[in-house]
């Protein structure tokens, strides 16, 4: 819960920092940016549910070979769903962010959330490495 936190804190000072955000943008912009993430995360747990426990449908548990056309049919029409569902939410946001940030800023925020995951999963495969005892 510290670690989440603790990111959260890095990716906001990185955010604001990527997007030069003046004090009044960042005040328009990060409500909007948290209820944005808040619908995405909402999405992805109600999507996790649905895997996790399929309408009392157990076919869609089996492993590919063994379902039916029909069920793999119905899994990738759920897929393709669930995209759609993340694509309509991105479209929303996007809106709402050209209403608090000046175009630009909203390009470079896509960059920026892009750079912020990547440096982040660097520093976490860093601090899996096996450190070598002898250093």
């Amino acid at each position: 819960q510290q670690k989440r936190a603790r990111i959260e804190a890095q990716k906001i000072a990185f955010i604001t920092m990527e997007l030069n955000l003046t004090p009044e943008e960042a005040q328009r912009f990060w409500p909007v940016y948290n209820q944005c993430e808040n619908e995405q995360k909402e999405l992805r747990k109600k999507n996790k549910e649905k895997f996790q426990k399929p309408e009392g449908d157990d076919e869609m548990l089996k492993p590919l070979e063994e379902m039916t056309d029909k069920d793999v049919e119905e899994l990738i029409n759920r897929e393709v769903a669930r995209r759609q569902q993340e694509l309509d939410i991105e479209k929303a946001c996007l809106a709402k962010y050209k209403t608090v940030l000046p175009v630009k800023k909203v390009a470079k925020l896509y960059h920026a959330e892009r750079k912020f995951k990547k440096e982040l999963l660097e520093r976490i495969r860093e601090h899996d490495q096996p450190r070598d005892m002898d250093r």
